[in-house]
């Protein structure tokens, strides 16, 4: 899987796990989703962003979610699609993200 556009018209599910797809670059298809309890990305070897996450949400929208992991996604730079989280209530996990340089995306994240 290289593309999450036919995921387009996607708004909520409980799990979204992104598994083992190593030419996913972007998140983009994934702009209307806006609720979810637990978000995993494992061995998504080309995925350089996650900005398209909830980029059609308004600016002010804010979720709470059970969980975060974040693993084995090397070329990962951008998380600000992550800005929608406000609350977790469990676990955030980011290991080995080589090229992620910074946490912007949990710049409205208030509690753990």
């Amino acid at each position: 899987v290289d593309s999450l556009k036919p995921l387009t018209n996607l708004q909520s599910v409980d799990t979204l796990s992104l598994i083992n797809l190593p030419d996913l670059e972007t998140l983009e298809g994934l702009e209307n989703f806006g609720s979810f309890s637990e978000l995993v990305v494992d061995n998504a070897d080309s995925l350089t962003t996650m900005e398209q996450l909830g980029a059609n949400m308004p600016q002010d929208y804010r979720i709470t979610i059970q969980s975060i992991a974040v693993r084995n996604s090397p070329k990962l730079t951008n998380i600000d699609g992550l800005r929608i989280v406000q609350n977790v209530t469990n676990l955030i996990q980011l290991q080995s993200c080589d090229e992620l340089r910074n946490l912007s995306g949990f710049r409205n994240l208030v509690s753990v």
